[in-house]
């Protein structure tokens, strides 16, 4: 990335905001680079800093963050446990950036990440900017999204239906205003995050970039898909009336996931969302069209 690119802030204020959150991720306290984490991390990027929210960790996990903590722009503060949306809330208060990026504890950041998302929302001149990522599953990676133009989305939700993006942490960075608005809700501890995305993705534009930023571990994806968490799981909280119809299908696609994830729990699901079941069943066309393309793609 050229020099003409180089983002800085005025008055020397803060400009850019990492918040990581860590609850026993002795496996997984991995940022990037130890040696060399300035370049590694913030590129030719000023005035930034990282906060890591350690959520009540009962290993060893601030071990393996002191060195970060070496660097000034990171920053620890330990908090009793509270969960995932309490983490990111923590966070988000203590922030002091214009723009904020989240990142969960097992997955990690690419080289230069931070500056293809600030200049993703600079050039774009949008509040929220969203990059390609790699999904990383029992030693095999690939990239989630075949998209390969930066543009700003027309459709939010039709787009990550289509699997042409997908606003994960990590890979999205949000003006902090904007996020302010719209606080992770703590009584959730599955899809928690989703609730917040949906409300800003239906009031922002979102700006896609091709170039993947982060690495996303889904080693571990159904450790949370317990019974007796089916109550704190945002699909027993959908909220189908008055959304429009990309909205719902999107809504679906997670309500598919729980019939995966509580086989037990699915004929009270099904009672739950009655009437709205038909867009679990178009949900389901659309996901195998879109492994028929993708299969026909890579052949």
């Amino acid at each position: 990335m050229e020099d003409k690119y180089i983002l800085t802030s005025d008055n020397n204020e803060k400009y850019l905001v990492i918040s990581r959150t860590v609850y026993n991720g002795i496996t997984y306290c991995w940022i990037g680079k130890l040696d060399d984490s300035s370049e590694y991390f913030f590129g030719k990027i000023v005035n930034d800093e990282v906060e890591i929210v350690d959520d009540g960790s009962t290993d060893n996990s601030v071990e393996y963050i002191k060195p970060y903590l070496l660097d000034s722009r990171f920053h620890y503060y330990y908090k009793e446990n509270g969960g995932v949306s309490s983490a990111r809330n923590y966070g988000l208060n203590k922030a002091q950036g214009k723009y904020i990026i989240f990142l969960d504890a097992d997955d990690y950041f690419l080289p230069r990440a931070f500056e293809i998302l600030l200049f993703l929302i600079k050039q774009e001149k949008v509040n929220v900017g969203t990059a390609n990522f790699f999904v990383e599953k029992g030693g095999d990676r690939r990239l989630f999204s075949h998209l390969k133009e930066q543009k700003i989305l027309k459709n939010n939700f039709r787009a990550w239906l289509f699997e042409k993006m997908c606003p994960r942490a990590g890979a999205t960075i949000f003006l902090r205003d904007v996020v302010v608005q719209y606080p992770f809700d703590e009584s959730l501890s599955r899809y928690e995050d989703a609730k917040s995305l949906f409300d800003i993705m239906r009031e922002e534009k979102i700006a896609y970039s091709p170039f993947p930023v982060m690495v996303y571990n889904q080693d571990d994806l159904g450790l949370s898909c317990k019974l007796e968490q089916i109550r704190k799981d945002f699909i027993s909280h959908l909220e189908f009336a008055g959304k429009g119809f990309w909205e719902k299908l999107l809504l679906a696609r997670l309500l598919n996931g729980g019939f995966y994830c509580y086989p037990n729990y699915k004929k009270t699901l099904k009672n739950k969302y009655g009437k709205y079941l038909k867009y679990c069943i178009m949900d389901r066309g659309l996901s195998l069209y879109i492994y028929v393309m993708k299969w026909l793609f890579n052949r």
